[in-house]
């Protein structure tokens, strides 16, 4: 356990302790499969997760257990113990109360984006903030704090800040993109202020009263399902693209590109996969 240790000291003492008791629980349940830690795969993870919500265990210690592997997982990576498999899965997929259904191949997700074609001037809206999602994989939190300075039309650029979702980057705009997002700065996005009456520095804005962003996105959700019933949720679409990515151009590129806050972790990547 010296590089599980090594790798928990940014923690509190208090929880470093949760975190390994957590661990040592997972190696327990996973001694029947007489597995080496490099043989561990997501299987292995996501099979304890279900494990123990059959034993009807709280939602917070559920919520423990999964953030404790998930740091296992990173470390197992960091150290190069980890088989590439669990390395590429763990950063694309990541362990859920549920697994991910099977993901969406590219070609799938870019049907998505041309066949909805929502309407209005939310719609509008909302086409833009799906093409985000699509051709950036932005999660929701990236997505609230973005601001239209953010938005570099001419370079075909947009330059995420650094939440507690991801990290600081800067990445191309998709030319099919483009005409899109300089009709909504230009127009939709005054527009919808203007019907709103309200004053804003977030590149999204909602038309109702309440100022939060998944207000937005939960409806857009439920449009989306009911016309893509293979689209289950936004983390899918999201594992679906990083997949993509990594299929494109590799694993270390494609954990840079996501912003992923575990990028120390994949240091030994780039010789490795």
């Amino acid at each position: 356990m010296e590089n599980l240790d090594n790798y928990l000291k940014k923690h509190s003492p208090n929880i470093q302790v949760k975190y390994k008791k957590d661990i040592e629980l997972f190696l327990e349940w996973a001694v029947p499969f007489k597995l080496q830690e490099n043989e561990f795969c997501l299987q292995h993870f996501q099979g304890y997760i279900n494990h123990i919500q059959e034993k009807s265990i709280k939602n917070h210690a559920i919520s423990m257990a999964l953030t404790a592997l998930r740091h296992y997982g990173y470390m197992l990576v960091s150290t190069g113990t980890a088989n590439e498999k669990l390395a590429a899965d763990l950063y694309i997929k990541g362990i859920h109360k549920q697994a991910l259904p099977s993901l969406l191949s590219y070609e799938e997700v870019l049907r998505i984006f041309k066949q909805w074609q929502p309407k209005g001037i939310a719609g509008k809206r909302n086409k833009v903030i799906l093409g985000i999602k699509v051709f950036q994989a932005l999660t929701e939190d990236e997505l609230k704090h973005l601001q239209p300075e953010h938005i570099d039309l001419t370079n075909r650029k947009i330059k995420i800040p650094s939440t507690f979702a991801g990290k600081k980057r800067t990445l191309k705009l998709h030319k099919i993109q483009l005409e899109s997002l300089q009709h909504y700065l230009l127009k939709t996005r005054l527009t919808i202020m203007a019907i709103s009456e309200k004053e804003s520095n977030q590149l999204f804005i909602s038309l109702g009263e309440k100022e939060r962003f998944n207000n937005i996105t939960n409806k857009m959700l439920q449009d989306l399902k009911k016309q893509f019933p293979q689209f289950t949720s936004y983390t899918h679409l999201r594992a679906s693209v990083l997949a993509h990515w990594h299929e494109k151009y590799g694993l270390t590129k494609t954990i840079k590109m996501a912003g992923h806050h575990y990028i120390q972790a994949a240091s030994q990547l780039k010789k490795r996969y």
